[in-house]
């Protein structure tokens, strides 16, 4: 007689608890390979951050534009022609410098965050050359500048957002706040005035504060996309400017001390010598 392979009594069970276990292992990995090093020696565990700490800050996302990689996934979107964007190698600190010749166009990066989460946006600017605005008498003419920043709150389509805009002016006070004259649901801080004293100007925003101040009330929507814009239609004149390490990001406290992941290298340890040689 030939004998028949035995099957498992209970096949849906066993199904059953392997998906339990790989479900297990999917959600707590850290928990299984931490335990599973307890009777491995030769596994060496690393314990490194999930997002990037600098000080007493939290860092969401930087760019330091230093090189091309680092504005590879911003895109330019035109709205009377194309400001020249690139990284600039030829002076001494490397920057992202912007130049436009009766043109519009503004330099954004798609990023989706609470703004109440991570707060701080910071960076580092200087105006090269500034619109020639006196002949200009339509305020939207006036709307160049030689170089702003702006933080959009949107949700679903673009046609329902609201917007931060952070500006450089050569005449309007600094601290002036306003709407822009092509929309109210952009409202534009003037940040500096007048030609730079210092190399790099730094800035830093807390845009959560800044947008109650500014439109009278908490954020409805997440922040969708960062920007940065030179232009001159208005004017038909030209602009330029530079701008550096750009960075969202929060204070670290108690309650959002950032979250800790464990890699894993699988290496041997070496042996230590005994004391008696």
């Amino acid at each position: 007689m030939k004998k028949t392979k035995k099957r498992p009594r209970h096949p849906f069970l066993t199904v059953v608890l392997v998906v339990l276990v790989g479900l297990y292992a999917y959600l707590y990995p850290d928990l299984i390979l931490q335990k599973f090093a307890i009777i491995c020696p030769f596994l060496e565990i690393q314990e490194i951050p999930v997002v990037q700490e600098l000080g007493q800050y939290e860092i969401l996302k930087k760019f330091d534009f230093t090189d091309d990689n680092s504005i590879k996934d911003w895109q330019n979107k035109a709205f009377k022609g194309l400001t020249r964007y690139w990284i600039d190698r030829k002076i001494r600190d490397i920057s992202l410098h912007s130049k436009s010749n009766k043109t519009a166009s503004a330099l954004y990066y798609m990023i989706t965050y609470n703004s109440k989460e991570y707060p701080l946006l910071s960076w580092k600017w200087h105006p090269v050359k500034f619109p020639n605005k006196k002949n200009s008498i339509n305020l939207k003419d006036k709307d160049d500048y030689a170089i702003r920043v702006y933080v959009v709150f949107s949700k679903g389509f673009f046609t329902n957002f609201r917007c931060i805009e952070y500006a450089w002016d050569e005449f309007l006070p600094k601290g002036t706040k306003q709407a822009s004259p092509f929309s109210d649901k952009i409202m534009q801080i003037i940040l500096e005035t007048g030609t730079p004293k210092e190399e790099w100007v730094v800035e830093e925003r807390n845009i959560y504060e800044d947008y109650k101040t500014l439109f009278g009330q908490e954020p409805e929507f997440k922040v969708k996309a960062v920007a940065i814009m030179t232009d001159s239609e208005g004017t038909k004149d030209s602009s330029e400017g530079y701008v550096k390490e750009m960075k969202i990001y929060r204070t670290i406290s108690s309650k959002n001390k950032p979250k800790k992941k464990v890699k894993y290298n699988w290496t041997f340890r070496k042996k230590q010598k005994s004391d008696g040689g």
